[in-house]
């Protein structure tokens, strides 16, 4: 087994060979953040139509994430059979089926529509990944892994800035249609790109096929390897709750109308996306991933903690700022953070094992919003975000121990 992986890294393929596959993965995610955003972002006007909290959004991602962790679990067989890119569009189609669902407006209907999302996110990080660990080169996987991640901060800015405005104009069930159509038409872009990317993937990776359990015990038994499932779990239940409760902090703490706290979430994504590029150039090269992740792990915290102090009497520009830092840092860690997993995971069996550590990732992303509303419950969205904080910082230590100049 080893002898086989060795000769896989040996083989490194040229950097203009990903970009085709960096733009076909960065478009699946564009669209795939405006479907996962759309909820959250118009959370204040959807609760008010319905008659219930803004902060039951919480109870949406929490089931967007489960059924994300089961389809995960699944994942590394149907993107060998099916190809990384077929994955991502039968992914696209069923976070249309989910959007389609949340425009009619019940509760029932709005819990299969973050089923029907979480479905189709799962598989999504672990197909992608499949496929850009085969085409990078090693020495630029940290930058490769980084661009395609600018996907969701990009989709995040759209969301961001675009679902309020659309929600006033056409109310907040038609922006609901737009995101389900925009999926549909993304699969069917993505086409031409499958029929040239997707054996790439299957000509190398899964050659050994793993059950969940045996890819958990690879993962187990790896000292690097479980410090980086922690810290993604630990980072991925902050970088969710920025996503889904900064809205609605804006609107209800400090008094902000919805469009202006539209452009808070906006401007962390932006943060993000300058991040994962900034991330991605000086990671591993000039700054240990380690010490960067480290670094990256106690500025989230802090600007969790400054975030959730926020009163409605403090400057907007600052807000804005400390929004920005927000996406700085608790949404640009995931390019780099991708690419050290696939560096000390075993290539031979990468599908798996990266669905093996994206399912706690995923239940990172199910606890985060669990502790935010359980906190809010009894100190208010403030204390939500000092209470995710605590999480985030012991994500940040457990990096304190990872050698990432050797990969296991």
């Amino acid at each position: 087994m080893s002898g086989i992986a060795e000769n896989m890294r040996r083989a490194e393929p040229p950097l203009a060979g990903a970009v085709g596959p960096i733009v076909a993965t960065w478009f699946i995610q564009v669209v795939m953040a405006l479907g996962m955003l759309a909820v959250p972002t118009l959370a204040p006007e959807i609760a008010a139509e319905i008659g219930v909290e803004a902060t039951l959004v919480g109870g949406f991602a929490t089931l967007l994430w489960l059924a994300a962790i089961a389809s995960s679990l699944v994942a590394g067989p149907l993107i060998t059979q099916w190809g990384p890119l077929r994955m991502g569009q039968v992914c696209l189609v069923l976070y249309a089926s989910g959007l389609a669902l949340a425009a009619h407006g019940s509760l029932a209907l709005l819990a299969l529509s973050a089923i029907g999302i979480g479905f189709g996110c799962g598989p999504e990080t672990p197909s992608s990944s499949a496929l850009l660990a085969r085409v990078a080169p090693t020495r630029w996987r940290n930058l490769v892994f980084s661009a395609k991640q600018t996907g969701m901060q990009a989709g995040g800015m759209i969301a961001g800035f675009m679902f309020p405005a659309l929600a006033l104009a056409l109310g907040w069930r038609h922006v609901m249609l737009v995101a389900a159509l925009a999926a549909l038409v993304a699969a069917i872009l993505v086409e031409p790109l499958r029929r040239r990317y997707d054996h790439l993937a299957r000509e190398t990776s899964d050659i050994v096929q793993l059950g969940f359990g045996a890819a958990l015990g690879v993962v187990w038994r790896s000292h690097a390897l479980r410090r980086l499932t922690f810290t993604g779990f630990a980072f991925c239940a902050m970088q969710i709750c920025l996503s889904t409760f900064l809205v609605t902090h804006g609107v209800v703490t400090l008094g902000y109308g919805l469009a202006l706290a539209g452009s808070m979430l906006a401007l962390a994504q932006a943060g993000g996306l300058i991040g994962r590029i900034l991330w991605g150039v000086l990671a591993g090269g000039h700054i240990a991933t380690s010490t960067m992740m480290l670094t990256l792990g106690l500025a989230m915290t802090a600007t969790s903690v400054a975030i959730g102090m926020a009163r409605a009497d403090w400057d907007v520009s600052s807000i804005l700022m400390l929004s920005f830092i927000f996406g700085l840092t608790a949404s640009g860690w995931n390019g780099v953070m991708l690419a050290e997993m696939t560096r000390h995971a075993p290539a031979i069996a990468l599908g798996p094992i990266m669905g093996a550590m994206m399912a706690f990732g995923y239940l990172g992303l199910v606890v985060g919003p669990i502790v935010f509303a359980v906190a809010a419950a009894f100190l208010g969205l403030s204390g939500g975000f000092l209470a995710v904080a605590i999480l985030s910082l012991a994500g940040a230590l457990a990096m304190s121990g990872l050698n990432s100049r050797a990969a296991v």
